[in-house]
């Protein structure tokens, strides 16, 4: 049961800490556009953020699909990986 808290808790922390990176379409994004505002006193174009926002959701999706069709289950195993998969 503590193996499983542990997992569930890395788990937690880097969705936590990739969630913050300056990417946008995730809150650092808009984290982001926050601090532009602050530094320059006036707000960013509504029209420009949301272009900016969909173009990286856009750029997300397109590396979550590579991600699956080049990395999925039906890419060769690394060695090590392979090595573990052999029944005894």
């Amino acid at each position: 049961m503590a193996d499983f808290a542990t997992i569930l808790a890395n788990i937690s922390v880097a969705l936590a800490v990739f969630n913050f990176l300056p990417v946008p379409a995730l809150d650092g994004g808009r984290l982001v556009f926050l601090g532009v505002e602050l530094i320059t006193g006036r707000k960013v174009n509504q029209r420009f953020e949301s272009v900016v926002h969909v173009i990286g959701l856009l750029l997300l999706l397109a590396l979550l699909v590579s991600v699956v069709l080049f990395l999925g289950p039906s890419a060769r195993p690394t060695p090590l990986l392979a090595r573990r998969l052999k029944p005894p």
